[in-house]
């Protein structure tokens, strides 16, 4: 679980993008509820990639598997859309 501890800033990967995200809480390896920020109204009709549907305003996705597929989070060195969205 290296790195997986509440309070670490990650990427959540939203389709071709990310958005910034905290680890809330952690649970088994690789599993963590996130709160993901998003960019105000710009992200009003964001759809997450796991449940298909807008992201809350709160930003808050539960039980999220570290890995670079979209829906899932990942250390923001690893990044794939390095330099923006």
């Amino acid at each position: 679980m290296e790195g997986q501890t509440e309070g670490r800033i990650v990427h959540y990967q939203i389709n071709s993008s990310c958005r910034a995200a905290v680890i809330v809480r952690s649970h088994e390896p690789g599993n963590a509820n996130l709160h993901v920020f998003r960019d105000g109204s710009n992200d009003a009709s964001l759809v997450d990639p796991m449940t298909h549907t807008v992201l809350e305003e709160s930003g808050w996705v539960t039980s999220r598997q570290e890995g670079a597929e979209p829906g899932n989070w990942h250390d923001p060195r690893a990044c794939p859309f390095r330099g923006g969205s």
